[in-house]
């Protein structure tokens, strides 16, 4: 291996490190067993279990108090008041919604005080889907300070749905 290669190496290991210490010593992590970016992935996990389980209490507590969450319909840019009444009016039956998210990744800010994220979405009632969002350090937990969910729609479908949308503004 050449010296640029072992540099490269030795400050990739050392910026690990470093995320690892920052992790234990801002209480984002219980035990060494536990890492750092595990805790960001637990969130969004937890938030979309919440979700299917029809648990609104826990889905919420996922959100900053001045969250907001963008939705598929092009009304829903909501503040966290206005989406807990929809989720409250939802969930009322003990029912949620089912998104199980894969293909998941998370960019860290260099102080890891923020996450921006984006995730794949399967749904058994609607088509594919994508969320995508920023995280924050609150109290020494992840909150999701902005959630945006949007539909994956082919481009051959485009114009098609564009003349649909344009034909209900009329």
């Amino acid at each position: 291996m050449n010296k640029r290669a072992e540099s490269l190496r030795d400050s990739a290991r050392l910026c690990i490190v470093a995320l690892r210490e920052i992790a234990k010593r801002t209480g984002l992590v219980e035990n060494s067993n536990q890492d750092f970016v595990g805790s960001a992935h637990a969130l969004l996990d937890a938030l979309h279990l919440a979700a299917a389980r029809g648990d609104a209490e826990t889905y919420l507590a996922s959100f900053w108090h001045r969250a907001k969450f963008i939705g598929t319909d092009k009304t829903e840019v909501l503040s966290l008041e206005q989406f807990s009444k929809l989720v409250h009016e939802h969930f009322r039956d003990g029912r949620g919604w089912n998104y199980t998210p894969h293909n998941r990744v998370l960019t860290y800010d260099l102080k890891c005080q923020y996450v921006w994220f984006y995730e794949e979405l399967k749904s058994d009632k609607y088509c594919d889907a994508r969320g995508s969002g920023v995280l924050r350090v609150e109290e020494r937990r992840w909150v999701i300070l902005q959630y945006v969910m949007s539909w994956a729609v082919p481009n051959s479908l485009v114009e098609s749905l564009i003349e649909q949308v344009r034909a209900l503004e009329v």
